[in-house]
């Protein structure tokens, strides 16, 4: 469950590095998103656009 703040501080940097540095690993973050509960999309939602906006569209099944 994505509810638990200790999880959500792990999951936080492994995401921001996965927008910076880690291009290759985007369509498993979009995977992850896309199996996610609605709670887990919305925690999702929230620091993808604090890490890069402009990725949301990608992962809600849009394009940039």
């Amino acid at each position: 469950m994505i509810d638990d703040a200790e999880l959500q501080d792990m999951v936080r940097p492994d995401t921001s590095v996965i927008l910076t540095r880690a291009p290759a690993l985007k369509p498993a973050l979009v995977a992850a998103y896309r199996s996610a509960l609605p709670q887990g999309k919305a925690f999702a939602e929230r620091v993808i656009s604090e890490i890069d906006p402009g990725y949301l569209g990608v992962v809600r099944g849009g394009y940039p």
